[in-house]
């Protein structure tokens, strides 16, 4: 589903910068500081972290979306060979499904976003984006190309490739054959990408930022399931042709294989699905050389890996050994000395990029060595702008090092002078206020704050597009002297709180309207001329916020009242306001109304959403606010329906907009309540692979078909690891991999005569425009003649395909496979999938057999 993504109500404004915080170190922020994995503080990490500082290597790896990385390869160059390992993923994989919860599209591809963010954590690797979309499942990269913006994603990857400097890139997939058409693309992008880098021609307007990169070769990581799948691991002549890499070793520091650490990376892409078991002992990948200079025995052939590659970098190794020698696990912080001079010949190198990050690395690394807590704290999760904040500093020294905090700026704030040495083990807190611009940004993800095109993101900043989240929006800076070296350490403002299952939690304090407008539900269906209720529920960010609600209506439509006043005591509070909103007579095409709240001459229309996932960091998504308004006509649906819930949709909110009485199947229902009460139940998407309740009762549901009961069992997945063996339906049928990506192309009626195509609704050719993102996914493949095809449709050129809609009697009843996406188009506001879902709804035998049991 694509969403329009920014109303024009906000003023331009520009983000509290730190171009004051700079100039008062005199040091380079690192362009690519927020895509790196974090220094954990444990003396194991700690002497990692050492030996990788020797190391200025970098290998890029690039594919499509989150999920498709080699965990194990980039575990492995990031712990075993310690150079700088980054994955470009092409897009954030909103395009896909979601298999722990309800949010899918820019809400999925924020949960992508941080599920990669949590795997590059666990291993060590860097990550990055392009503005591409996950625009759904193509079977060509020429669509593909041509959907993204070739060029513009070309430019995406070169700014990377020219910011990051890798010495290798590795691709994850090749550039021609059958597969994803993303998966193609990436690679054709990765291959053009590592030539245009190196041609001052290509993208001139970059190098005002950064310069050509010539990185030494591309290669192709071959697939191991690929092999597999073709016969080929164990074809030692085939097998020669490639280049072999053995990546599962153990690492003695972190007592775990990269095997180990790999598979606990990948499994938190969890939103797909994709836990595994870790690979212990050998762990073999293949290479092949696409472009460059061509490697003899290892990726890394010819590649100078160390310091001396920079004029001056001898002395800076020399003296990284130094501080590596003496360090004692027992006490990091002796090595401080030693680091610190490492860091004043680093200092004194030539800035280009890798070398600033290996600076802000090394000064990471001895705040950590000296066990120092910086810390800024605030009562409150949001600040509103132009409003003030409160804060708690914390500095507190846990070791013997030598340290003095000499300040802390705040935003908005005079710099706080301190002059204070911190004693070991001793406490220094002082309280500060910050003050919030008041034309500062809304704390919205900066690639949802415009509505982007069908292809890729807009963003405000193109120099910042490859970064996976943005930066805190409110910052301190600390300026420090640290045996007697200068260090300016910038940590966010924070809010902690304690959770009593789960702890301490923190996140960041965000800048947020005064109230936030969101509506209950992205679209508000109105059949047959009617006025509905539109839900909006607002809730104050800010103790004491008022305003004025009103609707932005495109003309002729009406809405009654015209306002309403809202004013809130304490933060949190929650209002809901309803409106009726009456279609205008004539007209009924699609239309889009924006609520707005009005306080001080200044306008707000921001939605809310929280995430509230454990394996990722808990968080409130804000998004431009705005509501899909479809005029329909449609046939009222009569009877009751039941809704068994597979891994989360939106089909049961749907279906109540237009009046069906729908309720929700409880798992005790399932196994012995009374379900006569239903004429229809449907089971949720890929509810057989995910509720095993419904695999251990699916008798008890096939038994009350053959009663009269109409089932409609929408898809399910079936996966190459995780087969869907289950016979869920009252005949053989197997599921297939088969879909139609083109949410355009054309259907052709089977059996039209059949009670689908004419009850309660006369589908016409129109009920199939407006689609989104694709027809649909997991047909059935083969199926018993019980089942009688409805639809043939195809994608263009390519074999027709008949498993879309299947429809079989079983006794007195109906069961129902479909593979039609309605889980995306209910939601998304498409007036033919509501009528198509209803007729199948409807759908009983015209003479009903002897009653069966």
């Amino acid at each position: 589903m694509r969403r329009t993504s920014r109303s024009t109500l906000e003023t331009s404004a520009a983000r509290i910068t730190l171009a004051a915080l700079l100039a008062l170190g005199g040091i380079m922020l690192p362009a690519t500081s927020f895509a790196r994995a974090r220094i954990l503080h444990d003396a194991a990490h700690l002497r990692h972290a050492l030996e990788k500082m020797l190391v200025v290597g970098r290998v890029l790896y690039i594919a499509a979306h989150p999920d498709d990385e080699n965990t194990a390869l980039l575990t492995y160059l990031a712990g075993e060979r310690k150079v700088d390992a980054a994955y470009l993923s092409v897009t954030r994989g909103d395009g896909g499904q979601n298999l722990i919860g309800t949010e899918i599209a820019t809400l999925l591809g924020v949960i992508r976003t941080h599920e990669l963010l949590e795997a590059r954590k666990l291993d060590g690797a860097w990550q990055f984006f392009t503005r591409a979309k996950d625009f759904g499942y193509s079977k060509s990269p020429d669509e593909t190309l041509r959907i993204w913006g070739k060029e513009a994603v070309l430019g995406d990857m070169v700014w990377v490739i020219r910011r990051f400097r890798p010495d290798v890139i590795v691709t994850r997939f090749p550039e021609k054959g059958k597969s994803h058409g993303h998966h193609i693309a990436s690679a054709r992008l990765a291959h053009e990408a590592f030539i245009a880098a190196a041609n001052p021609k290509r993208f001139p307007e970059q190098l005002r930022h950064v310069k050509p990169w010539r990185a030494t070769r591309l290669v192709h990581n071959v697939s191991q399931w690929m092999l597999r799948r073709r016969g080929l691991l164990a074809d030692r002549s085939y097998l020669s042709r490639f280049l072999r890499l053995d990546v599962g070793g153990y690492n003695p520091l972190f007592g775990l294989s990269y095997g180990e650490i790999a598979a606990r990376s990948r499994s938190m892409h969890k939103s797909q699905g994709f836990g595994v078991i870790a690979r212990l002992g050998p762990t073999i990948e293949y290479f092949q050389p696409i472009a460059g200079t061509a490697p003899t025995r290892d990726i890394l052939d010819g590649v100078e890996l160390g310091w001396r590659r920079f004029r001056g970098g001898d002395v800076v190794a020399r003296k990284l050994r130094t501080a590596l020698s003496g360090f004692r696990v027992e006490d990091p912080a002796a090595s401080i000395p030693a680091l610190v001079e490492a860091l004043r010949a680093m200092r004194g190198l030539r800035k280009e990029p890798r070398i600033a990050d290996k600076i802000r690395d090394l000064e990471e690394l001895i705040v950590a060595c000296a066990g120092l807590v910086l810390d800024v704290r605030a009562k409150v999760a949001s600040v509103v702008p132009g409003g003030t904040l409160d804060v708690t500093i914390t500095a507190i020294n846990r070791t013997q090092a030598k340290i003095r905090l000499e300040s802390v700026l705040l935003p908005g704030s005079p710099l706080l002078p301190i002059a204070t040495a911190l004693l070991q083990r001793s406490a220094f807190h002082r309280s500060g206020r910050l003050t919030v611009a008041a034309n500062a940004v809304i704390s919205a993800p900066s690639w949802l704050r415009r509505e982007g095109l069908p292809g890729r993101y807009r963003v405000p900043d193109p120099t910042r597009a490859e970064q996976p989240i943005d930066r805190a929006p409110l910052r301190a800076l600390f300026s420090l002297r640290i045996a007697g070296e200068s260090f300016s350490i910038e940590r966010p403002v924070r809010h902690v709180w304690s959770d009593r299952v789960r702890g301490e939690l923190s996140r960041h304090v965000e800048i947020t309207p005064p109230i936030s407008v969101t509506p209950i539900g992205d679209v508000l269906m109105l059949p047959n001329g009617e006025t509905r209720e539109l839900v909006l529920q607002l809730r104050a960010m800010v103790a004491g916020a008022r305003g004025r609600l009103t609707l932005r209506l495109p003309k002729g439509w009406r809405a009654t009242p015209q306002a309403f006043g809202a004013a809130f005591k304490r933060v949190g509070d929650v209002q809901r306001f309803r409106f009726r909103i009456q279609p205008p007579s004539t007209r009924l095409g699609v239309a889009r109304v924006v609520p707005v709240i009005s306080d001080a001459g200044r306008d707000y229309s921001w939605r809310e959403h929280t995430l509230r996932y454990r394996h990722i960091p808990y968080q409130t998504v804000l998004e431009p606010s705005s509501i899909k308004l479809v005029p329909l006509h449609v046939a009222p649906f009569r009877g009751r329906v039941g809704y068994i819930a597979g891994s989360g949709d939106l089909v049961p909110r749907s279906l109540r907009q237009i009046g069906v009485d729908v309720r929700m199947i409880d798992n005790d229902t399932l196994a012995g309540g009374d379900l006569s009460a239903y004429r229809t139940i449907v089971t949720g998407v890929r509810a057989f692979n995910v509720n095993r309740a419904l695999r251990l009762y699916r008798n008890r549901l096939l038994a009350w078909v053959a009663r009269g009961g109409t089932l409609i069992v929408q898809y399910n997945t079936t996966h190459r690891f995780r087969p869907l063996k289950l016979q869920f339906g009252p005949f053989p049928l197997v599921i297939g991999h088969e879909r139609v990506t083109d949410e355009g192309a054309k259907v052709t009626r089977l059996l039209p005569q059949h009670p689908f195509w004419q009850t309660p609704n006369r589908l016409v050719p129109a009920d199939f425009d407006g689609w989104v993102q694709e027809r649909g996914l997991y047909f059935g493949h083969r199926w018993d003649t019980h089942y009688k095809p409805l639809l043939r449709i195809a994608d263009p050129g390519e074999k027709p395909l008949d498993g879309s809609v299947l429809v079989a009697e079983h006794g007195n009843g109906i069961f129902v496979y479909t593979g039609l996406a309605f889980f995306r188009q209910l939601p998304a506001g498409v007036a033919g999938a509501y009528r198509m879902f209803l007729n199948l709804l409807a759908l009983k035998q015209a003479t009903p057999k002897r009653a069966g049991r």
